[in-house]
């Protein structure tokens, strides 16, 4: 089934689902966007796994491939956040029938209406006095940090990007990986982690736990990123190699 992207929305959608590193900017271009509805009460309604979703689009042109009759059917375009803003507990199908389209659950869709989808997960302060062990993971994560540098790749605040793997005692967690990310002073590190979270929910294993934290001079754990370990992202200069 051949999807021709109808506009910026479509494009970015259909990058996302073949990137994971283009999935932040998916949720960018869909806030912004508007989606098409069928113009009808109750709204549309398409089964998935015995579970009623609402069924929305990403332009006119594919309501046909989703909907029987869609090319007389009456149609209206609505604000993405605006539209789940109203939708509320019910879940979304984008685009169903057609070959790139998206489930949105209920809590997904109200952490885009609050802009909380962009949020770290967690943010957790670790006191400057408690020891933690670092190394290098046996089996390097690629399947993480290729797509985490691709993304880094659209974001010219970041300078550089390491890794290595922590276990902190107290904690009580097992040990996991911890990217170190080197951003210019005046960059939103809160934000671009929230997005970046985006990426690693596509690509971590199930189980799998990734943290970041902001690389600062003079800090253990920076010190030993910068100085004991190699970038697996380096930000490139114009004319320099």
């Amino acid at each position: 089934m051949t999807f021709a992207p109808e506009n910026e929305l479509e494009a970015a959608l259909v990058a996302a689902a073949t990137n994971p590193d283009a999935r932040p900017r998916f949720y960018e271009v869909l806030l912004r966007s508007d989606l098409v509805v069928i113009d009808e009460d109750p709204p549309r309604k398409v089964d998935i796994d015995g579970a009623p979703h609402t069924a929305v689009f990403s332009s006119a042109a594919r309501i046909a491939a989703g909907v029987i009759g869609g090319d007389t059917v009456r149609h209206r375009a609505v604000n993405a956040r605006t539209l789940f803003g109203a939708i509320g507990s019910q879940p979304v199908i984008l685009n169903p029938g057609s070959a790139f389209g998206k489930k949105f659950t209920p809590e997904e869709m109200a952490q885009m209406v609050d802009g909380s989808i962009f949020a770290p997960r967690e943010t957790l302060v670790v006191p400057d006095d408690r020891e933690v062990m670092l190394g290098q993971p046996a089996n390097y994560p690629t399947h993480v940090t290729d797509p985490i540098a691709a993304f880094f790749k659209t974001k010219s605040e970041v300078r550089a990007a390491y890794l290595a793997h922590m276990f902190d005692p107290e904690s009580g967690d097992e040990a996991h990986t911890l990217i170190g990310v080197d951003i210019e002073d005046d960059a939103n590190f809160e934000k671009l982690m929230g997005e970046a979270a985006i990426v690693v929910g596509a690509v971590a294993q199930k189980g799998e736990v990734v943290d970041f934290c902001r690389i600062i001079p003079g800090e253990g754990v920076s010190e030993y990123m910068t100085k004991e370990t190699k970038p697996f992202y380096r930000r490139k200069v114009f004319g320099l190699f």
